[in-house]
């Protein structure tokens, strides 16, 4: 009594559940959603790590000069771009705004943090 017990606790739900999944409907397409753009405020906060840093007019090594930084600043990123080999050398840059001035800083200068108080304390050890 015990084993057919024990058979039909194991049998009927294995029945069950190969059954319910005989189902023949269609399956179920989702629509087509634009992309999500990525919520707050911005990068982040960049903190220089050269000791000499030029604040580009544009993402690339070969325009202008708009500012300096130097070792410890820390600045906020508000934007960002992958650059390219040909027009502005392979990496990210960082649009960055300090004192009034926008610029561009490539990644290879400064490191990114996603909060300001994060980026104080990593500073220290440049200052």
């Amino acid at each position: 009594m015990r084993r057919i017990f024990a058979a039909l606790v194991i049998v009927v739900p294995v029945l069950a559940i190969g059954f319910a999944s005989c189902d023949r409907r269609e399956p179920v397409s989702l629509p087509a959603l634009e992309p999500t753009p990525v919520l707050g405020a911005g990068p982040g906060w960049l903190v220089v790590e050269q000791a000499y840093v030029r604040v580009k007019s544009s993402p690339g090594f070969d325009s202008g000069d708009v500012a300096f930084l130097r070792a410890g600043d820390v600045v906020e990123a508000v934007g960002r771009e992958r650059g390219d080999a040909e027009r502005s050398g392979v990496g990210v840059w960082y649009l960055v705004r300090h004192l009034g001035v926008e610029g561009w800083v490539h990644e290879s200068f400064a490191s990114l943090y996603p909060h300001k108080e994060q980026a104080e304390r990593a500073a220290g050890e440049f200052r």
